[in-house]
């Protein structure tokens, strides 16, 4: 259990006074004469080194010295003087919990371990998870417990009250005269550095090799960076069955075969959706549909720590860093190249079988409305998307069977929370509301807390980095645009890294097949969860509404697969949680 209780105290005097008491031993401590400083998070040891440097040094600390720090990373700093205390988070780091009670201040990096002092649930939380697919606001399940922001610190002075604020801005990257390929060679430098930042000093490496080009180039610049005597692993998961989806073992191996990896193949035929859920489950902070896929994440994990390895690189993050969406067609129409814009509609137009004043009535019209009929055109347009922004997606998408009881949510509520992590200063509305997206839509710190520390390792995600967000997102719109379409950055940037077959041709398997065997194999399972649902007694879930789209998704539907692993994600976590 990691908290640390800043505590209000009394002395003989009658003085209050206030001091902080770590009740963790895996928390790293440092002390000064006039500062203590908690970790909860700092990957690769930098802001370890950097205190102990201040230490060495003698250096006074002030909030401005974290700025150059980029990474994930976390930390509590106690002004023993003025007895203030500030919470820190980066951008990409892990979650940070905290609630007031009692006159202390209780702050942990896991939010069951403050579930001791509160143990009602937060409707609104639920609302927003089931509406949404928000899982990084300041609400989580667990009322009067709140999370830490992403990019955002938490401050609390003596006698006042606590407080929170951004920590983290963009600033405009004023770079004149430079090509593309300038631009593109600065994407690889920063990915080579993060790369080579984490596989010093590691002597045992694993990366999770798909085929796709986000995987293969981490794994290829792994390769690249890796000390001689280091040893590297890769793990795949195979379609190994035809009926589980077009084989991409010719993919992957193209990866093996021009890399020092040891392969390992992991058959996805042995896993289903709900495969080892009555049994052995680790425990998990908030429902997330990932709980689904526990046992074959877990196996993974398994074997990468039979060969004893620390670290695992993931290529994760890449689609949704480079994803342009329906705003390619915008900025696309704004730049001009308006032949360009009707050609791609063409081809949606075909491909969807819809006609083309709907697509640009969804795709560009909205864009060029002032910001309320925008909102009320696309809820007439697209049914229960009235939330959206902008994003060709489902995470906006509202279940059918949700309950009266969660039913309504205003669009307002979903702009209050991304206004919070909004960056005025990142230029172009569609970069504001993907960077939004990337940043609250996160699953990375979930797999790391739940399914890597648990077996010693740490996930280590390039395309999260702090320093990676930072240079696209202050890129100006059109020149994030060029070099984010098809992935050109990573396609020109690692030409000579990349096996050439992989550039041409990565793999695109997806999972869904797997899913939907899972949900019919484990039927069963899946029946005795709709009867005795706790979301149904609480009333937020219509029974006999989920087990129709149940039945539908068993026979080829696909349409709201994510709502139904959401949905049976959080009822799962209500049992695991004891309601």
């Amino acid at each position: 259990m990691s908290i640390v209780v800043y505590s209000m105290q009394t002395n003989q005097k009658n003085n209050t006074s206030y001091c902080i008491l770590s009740t963790s031993s895996n928390l790293k401590c440092y002390k000064t004469s006039e500062f203590e400083f908690v970790v909860f998070e700092d990957v690769n040891n930098r802001m370890g080194a950097l205190i102990t440097k201040w230490i060495e040094e003698g250096q006074q600390f002030h909030g401005e010295l974290l700025q150059s720090m980029k990474g994930s990373y976390s930390l509590l700093v106690y002004d023993r003087k003025k007895m203030k205390i500030e919470v820190f988070r980066s951008l990409t780091a892990n979650p940070i919990f905290y609630i007031e009670e009692n006159d202390k201040l209780y702050v942990s990096n896991h939010l069951q371990s403050l579930s001791q002092f509160s143990r009602d649930l937060d409707e609104d939380y639920f609302r927003m998870y089931l509406h949404t697919e928000l899982t990084d606001i300041e609400l989580t399940p667990y009322k009067d417990i709140k999370r830490l922001l992403p990019g955002f610190k938490m401050v609390k002075d003596k006698n006042l009250r606590l407080k929170t604020k951004k920590n983290c801005f963009f600033k405009k990257l004023e770079v004149a005269n430079m090509n593309i390929e300038e631009y593109i060679f600065i994407f690889s430098k920063i990915l080579k550095e993060i790369v080579e930042d984490s596989v010093n000093n590691q002597s045992v490496i694993g990366c999770e090799v798909s085929g796709g080009l986000d995987s293969s180039s981490v794994s290829c610049l792994v390769n690249q960076l890796k000390s001689k005597d280091a040893q590297l692993y890769g793990y795949t998961y195979l379609f190994n069955l035809l009926k589980d989806g077009k084989s991409n073992r010719e993919k992957v191996d193209i990866i093996y075969e021009n890399t020092d990896m040891a392969p390992k193949y992991l058959n996805l035929s042995d896993y289903w959706s709900f495969k080892d859920t009555e049994y052995n489950i680790t425990t998990y902070d908030e429902p997330s549909p990932l709980i689904l896929n526990l046992a074959m994440y877990r196996d993974l994990h398994q074997y990468a720590k039979k060969m004893k390895g620390k670290v695992l690189f993931s290529g994760e993050g890449g689609d949704e860093l480079l994803m342009t969406s329906s705003h390619f067609l915008r900025d696309l129409f704004f730049r001009g190249e308006i032949k360009l814009v009707f050609d791609k509609l063409m081809e949606q137009s075909n491909k969807r079988n819809q006609p083309l004043w709907k697509l640009f009535s969804i795709h560009i019209l909205p864009a060029l409305l002032p910001i309320k009929l925008r909102y009320r055109l696309e809820g007439k347009i697209r049914k229960r998307t009235w939330q959206n922004t902008g994003f060709d997606l489902n995470w906006y998408h509202t279940p059918t069977w949700i309950g009266d009881c969660l039913k309504k949510i205003d669009y307002t509520e979903v702009e209050s929370e991304r206004q919070k992590v909004r960056d005025e200063n990142i230029e172009g509305r569609y970069l504001r509301e993907n960077f939004e997206r990337m940043i609250l839509v996160n699953p990375c710190p979930w797999l790391n807390n739940n399914i890597s520390r648990p077996f010693g390792l740490s996930r280590i995600y390039p395309f999260r980095d702090e320093r990676m967000i930072e240079y696209l997102f202050a890129l100006p719109p059109t020149i994030k645009l060029e070099i984010s379409e098809n992935k050109r950055c990573i396609k020109e940037g690692l030409q000579h890294v990349i096996p050439k077959e992989t550039l041409i041709s990565p793999d695109r398997s997806r999972f869904i097949e797997i899913f939907r065997k899972g949900f019919y194999i484990e039927s069963r399972f899946v029946n005795e969860l709709i009867q005795t649902s706790r979301a149904v007694e609480l009333g937020w879930i219509d029974r006999n509404l989920l087990r129709d789209a149940v039945e539908k998704f068993k026979y080829g539907f696909n349409n709201e697969v994510g709502l139904i692993s959401k949905t049976f994600g959080l009822e799962l976590w209500l049992r695991h949680q004891g309601f």
